[in-house]
């Protein structure tokens, strides 16, 4: 979820590898309540009260009736949020466009995060693989979060399943980073997935430059074999990051992969796809499965976008005749109510099916307070903390104030982590785990 870089979700036990430690071990929930007592959330919020803050609309530009999407190519209706094919923003706001409601998107962000707060349940111990990707993503701890639940659930469900966990095909591989945390890789303290972003863009990672970027080492994992995007800035990041065997730019519907040679296949970008694309993408899937191979879905689950926070407050404006709100609303969601279309399992269910696939379970992960961290995040204030970030490493002192700003992050998102992975209520993503059959 790219990480989409995304997205984008959730857990269980833990798999260890063979550089497993006893802190990775305890990265487990202590339930401290009865989560069939804990209040969920509703849509009750008093935001409307602040819509004040927010920065005034641009004019309404008419949009052509087509677009030709500037990363794949593909011609998308002209009123469209992001690329169907390949989920590039569209009509999308710039992140150096959200600069004018800092202060409504802050408001935004303390609510849900005291809101999380008053209600954790559980604890989470310390976390080798947590500690990973708040290093890698800390200037977008709400993506580090998301990544790292789903990146549990599908090494839980590895070893329920109890198969090799290679060769390991990525499909949607953004800038391979995640995969590569996944797989028990581990890098230099000072490494972060922000190096030749672009910080005001409406796709961050649209474009890279190498110059500079030698990604140090620390603990070699699992050799991912395959991975596939059809982003050509990801591509470029992924192949430089050295993980993978090989990297290829392709349309997920046509795998340059040879049959029966793959044991696990994952993906968080399926589900935002359309209809004939799943189709399709699935029965490649059959074929390059090994017998008794593993796919690994992530994806949202149905009514996620009612539990988002900007998207539900956007329509109650749009009910209430403010409709200049509810533009501005709508703005700071920056596409997430459109990420994916919502499926429900049992249709999943019939999906896999069709393909020759076999269900095996849908984990659940991702409740309300984290879905809506993730959608409020701290997308608004990425451009500050990159140019910070910058200037600390041409001053050298990156390295010392890292480590002191990854304590201050980890302690204000504890209250999040076992929401994460052990949703108290219905939750906002699954790991759908599938086999092909032996």
């Amino acid at each position: 979820m790219t990480t989409q870089a995304r997205p984008e979700p959730i857990g269980n036990p833990a798999f260890r590898h063979d550089r497993s430690t006893n802190a990775d071990r305890s990265c487990a929930t202590n339930l401290t309540a009865d989560k069939q007592n804990v209040p969920i959330r509703g849509r009750e919020r008093g935001a409307p009260a602040t819509f004040a803050m927010l920065a005034k609309p641009s004019p309404n530009v008419l949009q052509p009736a087509v677009l030709t999407c500037g990363v794949c190519g593909a011609e998308v209706p002209g009123d469209a949020t992001l690329c169907p094919k390949c989920v590039a923003p569209i009509n999308v706001a710039s992140i150096g466009d959200l600069a004018g409601d800092t202060d409504f998107c802050l408001t935004s962000l303390l609510q849900v995060l005291a809101e999380a707060r008053r209600q954790q349940r559980a604890t989470v111990g310390p976390c080798d693989l947590w500690d990973a990707y708040l290093s890698a993503f800390w200037a977008r701890p709400e993506t580090a979060i998301i990544l790292w639940a789903e990146a549990k659930a599908a090494l839980d469900a590895i070893q329920a399943i109890g198969r090799p966990s290679s060769p390991w095909l990525e499909l949607g591989c953004g800038d391979g980073v995640h995969a590569a945390l996944l797989n028990g890789w581990r890098f230099e303290s000072s490494f972060d997935v922000f190096h030749a972003t672009n910080a005001g863009a409406a796709d961050a990672y649209a474009t890279f430059d190498a110059t500079g970027f030698a990604p140090a080492i620390t603990a070699q994992g699992r050799q991912i074999a395959v991975g596939v995007d059809l982003k050509p800035g990801a591509v470029e990041r992924a192949a430089a990051l050295g993980v993978f065997e090989r990297v290829e730019q392709a349309d997920v519907t046509k795998l340059p992969v040879p049959d029966v040679s793959m044991g696990v296949v994952f993906s968080n970008m399926l589900g935002q796809l359309d209809e004939d694309a799943i189709a399709a993408t699935l029965q490649e899937v059959h074929r390059v499965l090994r017998p008794g191979g593993v796919l690994l879905v992530s994806a949202m689950a149905e009514g996620f976008g009612d539990r988002l926070f900007f998207h539900p407050q956007a329509d109650q404006a749009e009910a209430a005749n403010d409709h200049a709100a509810a533009r501005r609303l709508r703005r700071l969601d920056r596409g997430r109510h459109a990420f994916e279309t919502a499926r429900s399992i049992d249709d999943w269910r019939d999906r896999f099916a069709s393909a020759g696939l076999s269900h095996v379970e849908s984990r659940p992960l991702i409740g309300e307070p984290v879905l809506q961290f993730w959608d409020t995040g701290l997308r608004p204030f990425f451009p500050q903390f990159k140019a910070a970030r910058d200037s600390l490493c041409d001053a050298k002192a990156w390295d010392v104030v890292k480590p002191l700003l990854l304590a201050g992050l980890d302690a204000l998102l504890r209250p999040l982590l076992a929401e994460a992975i052990d949703p108290a209520g219905p939750a906002g993503m699954h790991v759908h785990v599938v086999r092909k059959p032996e």
